[in-house]
């Protein structure tokens, strides 16, 4: 208990020792309304969230809301006051509770303050030059610290206000390499004109530099490598007799008026057993989820029994029954389901629906895993209907999934991780810069019988 309220203070120290700007100070609640907001946040969530106490106890929980409600004890803006709305929301370790609070900042950064001037992208605690349009801090160099604060430290604050399942880091890391880290390090750790970054070159050696700050369209600069597929849907025929299943997306609003999930998944296992191909690639990263129904659908094309899938589903009023919802009962494997060898490509942002079906092929020893850990918890997540609640004074919102999913899966090692690869490939900064996809490469070789 005592751990939890000294992180709690030790947030609001942080804040003290990096002051906000001058744009944040127009307007401040007071504490009495600020201690509303958050009354009103606790409420909603305790009321509504079926899955509050999945990964922490109502014990734990408790503190840390306590702790947190007694040091809204001083005016704050309404971007202060956000950080214990998302600082409480990465401590549930639910990725699915949102909030408005990342439009607010890139909206409010993007047009009125000046940045940390590059794009980071961190390979476990070392961070790297992804993109800069600055001379001294190119593409590849290693940052080791910025500030004085160490890059390994500055990740490990970060990340205490993303939300992700469980201890999962892989989401949050893709979060941050995605863009998100000019926006967070201003936020968290204040505003400044001018930065001191120690550095390390590619050749190795050690600098510091000096370098301001910079507004986004600054410093925009091209970082993104062309995906393998270019389509959410995608079946590929490679040599070898290898099948490349892509799947972007079981987001039926993304694939409304475009595809047809059913359709193409028939069309494409039929075209697998036609060719009598034995080896089958099926790439899931960036696969953030979609509909429920499309996870066990795909694995009734792997399955060669029937299975089940959810185990269980329940809101904080009640438990869904199989007259409610099909998902719960037995599934039955299609005529033309596969047969072969599967493997399967994964990283931090498959999540949802897509680490559902992750981890029901996982339990059930379906084929080999490669990439990095799912976003998603392995024994299910907290999502499908939602409720959105608005904070009276601070007009904060707050995203709420309202239904506790538990998958049919066997026991795993850890209670609060993703699935973890049968093969972790992280790529390096090189690898990066020039747009390879080990991952891929990996998946292709262990199909074709080059490497185990």
């Amino acid at each position: 208990m005592i751990r939890i309220y000294i992180t709690c203070i030790a947030l609001f120290m942080l804040f003290i020792h990096y002051p906000l700007s001058a744009q944040q100070k127009l307007s401040e609640l007071e504490p009495v309304s600020l201690q509303q907001d958050f009354a009103f946040f606790r409420d909603a969530l305790q009321q509504e969230h079926a899955g509050l106490y999945r990964y922490k106890s109502k014990t734990v929980l408790d503190n840390l809301f306590d702790s947190c409600f007694s040091e809204l004890n001083h005016p704050m803006s309404q971007f202060e006051f956000a950080k214990s709305i998302m600082f409480v929301v990465s401590a549930i370790e639910d990725g699915h509770t949102g909030t408005n609070i990342p439009r607010l900042l890139m909206g409010h950064y993007s047009e009125k303050e000046k940045m940390f001037p590059a794009y980071i992208y961190f390979i476990d605690k070392n961070a790297y030059v992804l993109c800069s349009r600055i001379n001294e801090l190119s593409a590849g160099m290693e940052i080791l610290s910025i500030d004085n604060n160490p890059a390994g430290e500055i990740r490990e604050k970060l990340f205490q206000y993303l939300p992700s399942d469980g201890r999962i880091e892989t989401k949050k890391q893709q979060t941050l390499n995605n863009g998100a880290f000019p926006f967070l390090y201003n936020w968290i750790f204040g505003n400044r004109d001018s930065f001191m970054v120690k550095y390390r070159t590619i050749d190795g050696e050690i600098g510091t530099t000096v370098i301001g700050a910079e507004f986004v369209k600054d410093f925009e600069c091209d970082k993104k490598c062309e995906p393998n597929a270019t389509r959410d849907l995608q079946l590929d025929l490679l040599p070898g007799n290898i099948a490349l299943l892509t799947i972007r997306t079981f987001d039926d609003n993304r694939l409304s008026g475009k595809y047809n999930f059913h359709d193409f998944l028939n069309a494409s296992f039929n075209e697998i057993g036609l060719r009598k191909i034995h080896k089958l690639i099926i790439d899931l990263r960036g696969n953030a989820g979609g509909t429920d129904a499309y996870g066990p659908l795909l694995y009734s094309y792997l399955a060669k029994k029937p299975f089940k899938y959810f185990s269980s589903i329940e809101s904080t009023k009640n438990k869904v029954s199989l007259k409610e919802n099909a998902l719960l009962g037995m599934q039955q494997p299609q005529k033309n389901s596969f047969n072969g060898k599967v493997f399967f490509l994964i990283n931090g942002l498959s999540f949802s629906t897509t680490a559902d079906f992750s981890s029901i092929a996982k339990s059930d020893n379906r084929g080999t895993f490669i990439g990095e850990e799912t976003g998603g918890g392995y024994y299910g997540n907290t999502s499908g209907e939602t409720i959105k609640v608005e904070l009276p004074n601070s007009k904060i919102n707050i995203i709420i999934p309202k239904f506790k999913y538990i998958n049919d899966v066997k026991a795993s090692a850890y209670k609060d991780r993703g699935v973890i690869p049968d093969h972790i490939i992280s790529p390096t900064i090189g690898q990066i810069l020039l747009c390879k996809d080990v991952q891929l490469v990996k998946a292709i070789d262990m199909a074709s019988g080059k490497v185990r």
